[in-house]
C-alpha cells in the first residue's frame, strides 16, 4: 500500500487534497465591488460538494467480513501459509481504517489465534513463545470485539494457558465452556497436570474433581473415572483408608462390574490396601481388576505393577521380577513402564544383581528424560529409589558401582535443573573412593588441619592416576556444588573447604592454595577458617615458596599465639627456615623446635613433638653438629620405633655416625696427647661399627624379600645404605668385608654410574691387602666402566665420587704401577 494517501479518494487527505487543487487561493476583498462574488462562491462550493460527496460515495466500501470468511475457509482446509497471508497482508493493515467495526477488529485478533493454534497442533510444536501469542490474541479479540468466545475457542486459550503452566487461568476459562463433556474433558486434563505435580498439586486436584462430580449431566464413565481419580489422590495424601471406604461403598452400588472403568475403581482398592499394608485384601481386589480390565491396555500394565509390588512386599523377589518384567516387556509407550522399570530395578538390587538393576535404572532415567510421564511418578521419587541402593554400595565399600547410581540420579535432571545435593553426593563418592584407595576411610572426620600430603610414591602407577583423577574431579564438583548454594553461605564454605581439600590431595597444589584463598577471602566466620590459614602457609610451603610460607606461618602465630594452630605451626616454620641459607637462619629454626619441645605445649606422645624432634635432629646434621645430631636421632628411634620414617632415620643415624667418624679422623692427624688420641680412634671405630650395622640394617629392612614398594626416596636410602657399607669397612680397616660389600653395591647398581665409587674402591681394598694382581684386574675393571660413561653423568650429579675417591684411586694407580 502506497505512503502517499493522495491517491486513495476515500481517505480524508484526499478529499482535503482534491478540494484544494478546485478551490482557488483566497485572495483580501478589495471592497463593495467584490463582495457581488460572494454568493456566487458559495453557491459553486455549495454544488462541487453535492458533486465530491457523489463521486466519492460511489466508490464501494471495502469487504472486511467477506476476507475474513476467507481466512476461515483456509484455516478449515488446513492452508495456514495462506491464511497467515491473507490476515497479515490483506486485513492487518486495515486495522486502523475507520470503517471496519469494532466487532470486526476482534474477528481479526480471534481469527489470529485460532490460525496460530491449529498451525502449531498441525506442526506438532509446543512453544511458550507460541501458547503465549495465542492467548493474547485470543483476549485481544475478546476485549476488542466485545465478544463472548465460542467453546471451541475456550478450549484452545485454555489448553494454551495449561501449556504455560498457568492453571488457575485455564481453570476460570474452563468453567466457561458451556459444552458439558468438553467442560469435564478439559478439567479432567487439568486434573492429570496437577497429579503430575505430586504433593504439591494434590489440594488442587481433588477441588476439580468435586467440580467434575458435581456436574449434573456427568455420564457415568466420566464419574467413575472421578472417583478413581480421588481414590488416587486421597492415596497419595496418605488417606489410604478414606480412599477404601469411598471405593467399597462405590463398588457396592454398581449393578455391573464389568462396565467401561469399574476395572479401574477395583485397581484403586488394590492400591489403597497395598499403601495400608493390607497385602492379602489387595492381591484379591488386584485379581479382579485383572480379570476385568483389558490386556494390552495401559491400565492392565498399572494392574500388573501392582501384582509385582505385592510380591515384592512379600520377599518374593523373583516373582516380582518376572511380573515387573512382563510390564517392560508389554507396556513399553505406556505409564506402567516407569512404575515396572522402578520396581525392577530395587527387585534386582535386592537380589544382588548390581549390573540388572543399574540397567533398569538406566533405562527408567532415559524414558523419563525423552518425555514418558505417569500420575505421582515424580524425579525425587525415582532418586530416592536409587539413593536406597547407592547407600548400599557406598557402605559395602564399592565406590566404583555407587558412582554409577549417584551419576544416574544426577541425570534424573535437565543440565540447568539438577539439585545441588546431586553433584555433592557425586563429589562426595569420588572423595570417599580416592580416601579408601590411599587406606584413609576416615579421612572425613580428620581435623582438615591436619592432613597429610597423599604420598603417591608408595601407589603402584595404575592407582595413583585413579587417585589422583578422583581427588581432582571431586575437586571441581565441589566447586560447581559451592557454586550453585552460593545463597547457602555455610554449604557453600563447606563445598568450597573439601574442593581445596581435594585440589591438595591429588596433587594440584596450586589450584588447592587458590581455592583455600579464595575460602579465606570469603569465608572468615565459618569453623575452618584458622585450620584453612594453616593449609595456606602448607600450600605455599609444598610450592617451594618459602618466603611466603614462613610469613604465612608467623601470621599465624602473631594473631593468637595461644591457638593450636600457632603451636603447630613451630616446626614447619623452623624447617622452612632450615632451607635457608646463613647460620640466622639456622638458629630461628632451632628456636622454633625447641619451643616445641620444652614440654610447654605439647608432650612426647604427640605428632608435634615426634615432627620437632625429628626435625631438630637432621638440622645437627645438616650443619655438622653430628654428637647433637646422634643424640636426638637416637633419642627419635628410641621413642618411636613404629614410625614410618624408621628406615630414613636409621640411615640419618648412621649417616652421623660416619660422618662423625670421618671428622675424627681428621682430628686425629693433629697434635694430641695420647690418651686423647687413644680415646678418639676408640670412638672412632665404635661409631664406624656401630654405621655399618646400622646400614646393615637399613638394607635389610628395604630389599627384604614381599617388602612394600619403595619410594624414590628409600631407593635413594637403600643404595647409599649398600655402598656406604663398604666405606664403613674400608675405614676400620676390614678391606675383604669392604670389598664383598663394595662388589655386592657394584653388582645390584650395575647400571648406576655410582657403581663405579664401589669398583674404585675394590681397586685400594686390594692394594691394601698387597694383592696387587688383582688390584690390577680391578683397576681395569674400573678404567672401563669409567670410559663407558657419558659426560652427562658428571654434569648432572647422577655419580657421587667425591674428590677424596678420585685421589684414593689415583694414588693405588701409582701404588700399583710402582710394584711393577
Amino acid at each position: 500500500m502506497s505512503d502517499d494517501n493522495t491517491d486513495n479518494p476515500n481517505t480524508d487527505e484526499a478529499k482535503v487534497s482534491l478540494l484544494k487543487r478546485l478551490v482557488p487561493t483566497a485572495t483580501p476583498l478589495r471592497g463593495r465591488r467584490d463582495i457581488w462574488q460572494i454568493p456566487t462562491i458559495v453557491v459553486a462550493l455549495g454544488l462541487m460538494a453535492l458533486g465530491l460527496r457523489s463521486w466519492v460515495s460511489g466508490r464501494p466500501d471495502p469487504d472486511f467480513d467477506g476476507a475474513m470468511d476467507q481466512v476461515v475457509q483456509l484455516i478449515h482446509a488446513d492452508r495456514y501459509d495462506e491464511a497467515r497471508d491473507l490476515l497479515a497482508q490483506g486485513i492487518f493493515p486495515q486495522l486502523g481504517n475507520p470503517l471496519m467495526t469494532a466487532t470486526q477488529r476482534g474477528r481479526y485478533h480471534l481469527l489470529q489465534g485460532d490460525r496460530m493454534y491449529l498451525e502449531q497442533k498441525s506442526l506438532k510444536l509446543d512453544l511458550d513463545e507460541n501458547h503465549r501469542r495465542i492467548v493474547n490474541e485470543y483476549e485481544r479479540g475478546e476485549r476488542i470485539g466485545l465478544e463472548t468466545l465460542s467453546g471451541e475457542r475456550l478450549v484452545r486459550i485454555a489448553d494454551a494457558l495449561m501449556s504455560l503452566g498457568e492453571e488457575d487461568r485455564a481453570h476460570e476459562r474452563i468453567m466457561s465452556i458451556p459444552e458439558s463433556t468438553r467442560r469435564q474433558e478439559m478439567l479432567r486434563q487439568l486434573v492429570g497436570i496437577k497429579l503430575a505435580r505430586g504433593e504439591e498439586g494434590l489440594p488442587d486436584a481433588l477441588a476439580y474433581l468435586r467440580e467434575i462430580l458435581k456436574d449434573p449431566d456427568l455420564s457415568e464413565g466420566m464419574r467413575l473415572w472421578a472417583v478413581a481419580r480421588q481414590a488416587e489422590v486421597r492415596i497419595e495424601a496418605g488417606f489410604p483408608e478414606d480412599a477404601i471406604d469411598r471405593l467399597l461403598m462405590e463398588v457396592a452400588r454398581l449393578d455391573d462390574w464389568e462396565a467401561p472403568g469399574v476395572g479401574e475403581l477395583f485397581l484403586m482398592l488394590g492400591q489403597g490396601y497395598y499403601v495400608n499394608g493390607e497385602l492379602d485384601e489387595a492381591a484379591e481386589h488386584a485379581q479382579r481388576a485383572a480379570d476385568i480390565i483389558e490386556p494390552g491396555t495401559p491400565l492392565h500394565g498399572e494392574v500388573g505393577v501392582l501384582l509385582a509390588r505385592l510380591d515384592q512386599a512379600r520377599g518374593d523377589y523373583e516373582e516380582a521380577r518376572d511380573r515387573y518384567a512382563l510390564v517392560v516387556e508389554g507396556y513399553r509407550e505406556t505409564p506402567a513402564l516407569l512404575s515396572a522399570l522402578l520396581g525392577l530395578g530395587e527387585v534386582e538390587a535386592a537380589l544382588g544383581n548390581g549390573s540388572a538393576a543399574l540397567d533398569a535404572y538406566e533405562t527408567l532415567v532415559k524414558r523419563m528424560g525423552s518425555g514418558l510421564t505417569a500420575p505421582g511418578f515424580t524425579r525425587e521419587l525415582v532418586a530416592n529409589s536409587i539413593e536406597q541402593f547407592y547407600r548400599s554400595q557406598m557402605d559395602a565399600l564399592r565406590y566404583e558401582d555407587a558412582l554409577l547410581f549417584a551419576e544416574l540420579i544426577r541425570d534424573l535432571w535437565p543440565d540447568n535443573a539438577t539439585p545441588a545435593d546431586a553433584i555433592r553426593r557425586i563429589a562426595w563418592t569420588k572423595r570417599k573412593h580416592g580416601l579408601h584407595l590411599i587406606n584413609d576411610d576416615h579421612g572425613d572426620q580428620q581435623d582438615f588441619m591436619r592432613v597429610a600430603p597423599v604420598d603417591f610414591a608408595r601407589l603402584d602407577p595404575v592407582t595413583r592416576e585413579q587417585v589422583r583423577a578422583l581427588f581432582s574431579e571431586s575437586a571441581h564438583a565441589y566447586l560447581e556444588y559451592a557454586r550453585m548454594v552460593i545463597a547457602r553461605p555455610a554449604d557453600a564454605a563447606e563445598g568450597m573447604l573439601l574442593a581445596a581439600d581435594c585440589f591438595d590431595r591429588s596433587g594440584e597444589i596450586a589450584n588447592a592454595l587458590g581455592t583455600f584463598q579464595q575460602y579465606e577471602a570469603n569465608h572468615r566466620d565459618a569453623p575452618h577458617y584458622l585450620d584453612v590459614r594453616f593449609r595456606i602457609a602448607q600450600a605455599f610451603e609444598a610450592l617451594g615458596n618459602d618466603a611466603d610460607a614462613i610469613k604465612a606461618y608467623e601470621g599465624i602465630i602473631e594473631s593468637d599465639s595461644t591457638t593450636q594452630h600457632a603451636y603447630r605451626s613451630y616446626v614447619p616454620l623452623a624447617r622452612c627456615n632450615l632451607r635457608q641459607s646463613g647460620d640466622d637462619a639456622a638458629r630461628r629454626a632451632e628456636g622454633w623446635l625447641m619451643r616445641v619441645l620444652d614440654g610447654t605445649y605439647f608432650d612426647p606422645s604427640s605428632r608435634e613433638y615426634q615432627e620437632a624432634l625429628t626435625e631438630l635432629a637432621r638440622m645437627y646434621r645438616r650443619i655438622g653438629r653430628f654428637d647433637e645430631a646422634i643424640e636426638k636421632l637416637e633419642e627419635v628411634l628410641e621413642r618411636y620405633p613404629d614410625t614410618e620414617q624408621l628406615a630414613e632415620l636409621r640411615n640419618d643415624l648412621a649417616d652421623s655416625l660416619r660422618l662423625s667418624a670421618t671428622g675424627i679422623a681428621r682430628t686425629l692427624k693433629g697434635q694430641m696427647p695420647q690418651n686423647r688420641r687413644r680415646d678418639l680412634e676408640t670412638l672412632r671405630r665404635d661409631r664406624l661399627a656401630r654405621a655399618l650395622k646400622i646400614y646393615q640394617q637399613v638394607r635389610d629392612q628395604l630389599d627384604a624379600p614381599g617388602s612394600p614398594t619403595r619410594t624414590p626416596v628409600e631407593e635413594v636410602v637403600l643404595r647409599n645404605a649398600i655402598f656406604y657399607r663398604g666405606d664403613c669397612a674400608y675405614d676400620l680397616g676390614n678391606f675383604d668385608e669392604a670389598i664383598q660389600h663394595y662388589d655386592a653395591a657394584a653388582q645390584k647398581y650395575a647400571d648406576d654410574p655410582s657403581s663405579l665409587i664401589a669398583m674404585a674402591q675394590i681397586v685400594s681394598c686390594y692394594e691394601k691387602l698387597g694383592r696387587l694382581e688383582e688390584a690390577r684386574t680391578a683397576e681395569e675393571r674400573a678404567r672401563n666402566r669409567l670410559q663407558d660413561l657419558p659426560d652427562e653423568v658428571w654434569l648432572n650429579g647422577q655419580t657421587t665420587m667425591t674428590r677424596e675417591h678420585w685421589e684414593r684411586w689415583l694414588s693405588t694407580r701409582d701404588k700399583i704401577a710402582d710394584a711393577g
